[in-house]
């Protein structure tokens, strides 16, 4: 008579398989690391979503990565929802950002701009953080897209930026360095938070009335012109605290 005797496989074997899945589960969940992605335009048009364009070619920039704009053309257009950690501007010509769908940009470091071209942004702009834009070239920052987020926002560096849409973000605004332009009435975000202007730095009203947000001034602006400054007929309406020696200039 034959007998048949059941072998088990060994204990280790099945110690193996489940630390096997164990891992499959675990890189699953890992998210990628953040990159630095750059934009090199070398797609057949100018589209966000064409990832000829971008140094990950065959794939977009992830939403924890940086997007560079150092080089390849004058523009790109936001063609649907995208999301990036910052953006650095630093190309050698000007550069627009454009479209009509929503670019946020969700880390602390927000916007750099590290050329002297000049840059425009008119696709809208959503803020995921309290973030930082820090212009230290001597082109212009304009954005003309609605700046949306229940965040605050801070200028930082010696360049000048200009805000030209109804903006909606709720935060406080802080110019710590350079001039903010503001060409709507909205443009400083909803009057929850009010703004405030750091010794050396200015906001400077480009003939628009701003209605009922708290403003503090410190110090006399850039070569002592004002810390706000106003051009055409510019009307803050509401409260201004001095928290320093202040002044209030004009350019005509």
């Amino acid at each position: 008579m034959t007998t048949y005797r059941h072998i088990s496989p060994p204990s280790y074997g099945w110690r193996w398989l489940r630390w096997l899945a164990l891992t499959v589960v675990l890189a699953a969940a890992v998210p990628l690391p953040a990159a630095v992605v750059t934009w090199t335009g070398g797609g057949a048009d100018t589209n966000w979503s064409t990832v000829a364009n971008w140094s990950t070619n065959p794939s977009l920039p992830a939403a924890a990565d940086t997007v560079v704009f150092a080089s390849g053309g004058a523009g790109v257009i936001v063609d649907s929802p995208r999301t990036v950690a910052a953006i650095t501007l630093s190309s050698a010509g000007d550069f627009t950002i454009s479209g009509a769908s929503i670019l946020t940009i969700s880390s602390a470091s927000g916007l750099t701009v590290s050329s002297n071209s000049t840059f425009t942004i008119t696709c809208p702009v959503a803020m995921g953080a309290s973030q930082t834009w820090t212009h230290n070239g001597t082109g212009g920052l304009s954005l003309s897209g609605i700046v949306s987020g229940a965040f605050a926002l801070t200028k930082a560096g010696s360049g000048t930026l200009t805000l030209s849409g109804a903006n909606t973000y709720t935060g406080l605004t802080t110019v710590s360095a350079g001039t903010v332009v503001v060409n709507h009435a909205t443009s400083l975000g909803t009057n929850a938070a009010g703004t405030t202007v750091a010794s050396g730095a200015a906001v400077q009203l480009n003939a628009v009335t701003i209605a009922s947000e708290a403003l503090t001034l410190n110090g006399t602006g850039i070569t002592a012109a004002g810390a706000l400054v106003g051009s055409g007929t510019g009307v803050w309406n509401g409260t201004v605290a001095l928290a320093s020696d202040s002044s209030i200039g004009g350019t005509g």
